[in-house]
């Protein structure tokens, strides 16, 4: 249970870089910094989910090879949790900066931006806890 809330504040940490501030000098400096490196993480995240993907593909189709307990053997070792939780982090980090990229866009309000980036990263935490939990329970530990 431990390992779950390392991994929660973790995320929290990592989702809290990408917040701006208020003030106009800060954004025209720290914005312009920040932008260049979210580019450069979100296509990195890209790229280490291409094999990730390729190999979920292939365990997919030879999942009907496997028998029930093959399978929580599988999710219950330390490569299948750190694959599963990896893989769920990135997907959902992806997800939300491209929400985010989607939301500074096109919602020119300051204040829906800020309340919907917010609910967005409210959301994304949440549904990462609720893939933690899911693992727990499969693995059982």
């Amino acid at each position: 249970m431990v390992w779950i809330l390392k991994i929660v504040i973790l995320a929290v940490i990592l989702s809290s870089f990408f917040t701006c501030s208020d003030n106009y000098y800060f954004i025209n400096v720290y914005v312009g910094y920040m932008y260049i490196n979210h580019w450069k993480i979100q296509r990195l995240s890209a790229i280490i989910l291409v094999p990730a993907m390729f190999y979920l593909i292939y365990y997919l189709i030879n999942l009907s090879n496997l028998s029930y307990n093959d399978v929580i053997t599988d999710l219950s070792s330390l490569t299948g949790v750190l694959y599963v939780v990896l893989l769920s982090f990135f997907f959902l980090c992806i997800a939300l900066w491209g929400l985010k990229r989607f939301l500074k866009g096109y919602v020119h309000n300051a204040y829906y931006q800020k309340f919907f980036i917010s609910l967005s990263k409210i959301i994304h935490v949440i549904l990462f806890l609720i893939t933690l939990v899911c693992l727990y329970l499969v693995v059982g530990a």
